[in-house]
């Protein structure tokens, strides 16, 4: 937003337990503080595809075709006529959120988040669930969560509404917790939700597995500009109160107490 509406969003890394009230302090007013922002160490992983070529110590390739990387982009699709995936391969998540601002510009697009797969090959495309933004025809997309279990694909829940399609960026988030499933999808033109902004769905197929990046078939270009995974836990913390203002002596340094609950 602008002035006087002007709205910043701000990740924290809390290391305590989620589940009980926790204080934060908003520092703010030094002009001699260095930016202290760091994405890697914020979140449980983070990727903003810098440098000049995809990092396969972290990312399996093998069900995609890396059509470009560059200007902390990657852009690829699937290399087959079906799903194939984009997949982190290093660690196993259960209860997280994945986070990710996508954008695919084909005539039909698709764009989505692969969680609980049962391996990182990406070739494989069976046991997993995912959440995407999918195009039903060329003007108007439908927000969907579904599952593949032992070579049967379902759906677990399909928003009946269709929305205009995802050839601009967005952000999409899919959370898990438990059986407890959630799809989030923004549009990225002041930061609107699309539709509800969020569909819920309860599944017990899988409990951990990898996360990756979902890709429908070859004639798709999907790029992607950075993905997170992080804490989650249902329900979320949610803002509680902000107490008063506080100046410190040294500097010109002062701080906001914010709860959360």
């Amino acid at each position: 937003g602008t002035s006087s509406n002007a709205v910043v969003y701000v990740w924290v890394k809390v290391l305590e337990d989620l589940g009980s009230n926790r204080d934060i302090y908003c520092y703010f007013g030094n002009e001699g503080a260095t930016n202290a922002s760091d994405g890697n160490n914020t979140f449980l992983f983070f990727d903003d595809f810098e440098g000049t070529s995809i990092d396969t110590t972290k990312w399996d390739t093998s069900g995609v075709t890396i059509l470009s990387y560059g200007g902390s982009i990657v852009n690829y699709r699937s290399n087959t006529s079906n799903h194939r995936y984009l997949m982190y391969k290093l660690v196993t998540y259960s209860d997280v959120a994945i986070r990710a601002r996508q954008q695919d510009t084909s005539i039909h697009p698709v764009i989505g988040l692969v969680a609980r797969k049962s391996t990182y090959n990406g070739n494989i495309i069976d046991n997993l669930y995912y959440a995407r933004f999918y195009s039903i025809n060329a003007t108007e997309a439908q927000a969907q969560i579904r599952k593949r279990v032992s070579g049967s694909e379902s759906s677990i829940q399909a928003d009946p509404t269709y929305y205009p399609v995802p050839n601009v960026w967005h952000i999409q988030e899919f959370c898990l917790h438990g059986s407890n499933l959630k799809h989030k999808l923004i549009k990225e033109n002041g930061y609107q939700p699309v539709g509800p902004g969020e569909w819920t769905a309860t599944d017990t197929s899988f409990s951990s597995g990898y996360i990756g990046l979902f890709a429908e078939w070859n004639n798709k270009n999907i790029y992607t500009d950075w993905i997170l995974v992080r804490k989650y836990v249902s329900p979320e913390p949610a803002f509680l109160s902000a107490g008063p203002l506080e100046t410190f002596e040294l500097g010109s340094r002062r701080r906001l107490l914010l709860s959360t609950s």
